[in-house]
């Protein structure tokens, strides 16, 4: 969602930690290379590049990362925690 709505959750995290920024500074930050190349290596990528890196990612570490949420969420039911959160940053 970052990177496929850059202006929309710069804004959000502006606001979620009280920035007084204007949208036209936001929308000028979020035309830069900073999303739309990649910071490691300079090239450029689209939001559908970094989704399908993304879900290479989790195939290639699914065990893991299954292991981890599994984890998570036993200390989530043991502590009372809610595993989503109620005011998310970003919404789908």
């Amino acid at each position: 969602m970052f990177i496929a709505k850059p202006s929309e959750s710069l804004g959000q995290l502006a606001r979620h930690f009280d920035l007084d920024t204007h949208m036209e500074r936001i929308s000028a930050v979020a035309s830069t290379d900073l999303f739309n190349h990649n910071s490691k290596n300079g090239e450029a990528f689209t939001a559908v590049n970094r989704t399908e890196a993304a879900a290479m990612g989790r195939s290639i570490h699914a065990e893991e990362i299954d292991k981890v949420e599994q984890w998570a969420r036993v200390i989530a039911t043991n502590r009372t925690i809610a595993m989503e959160l109620p005011n998310p940053l970003l919404r789908s």
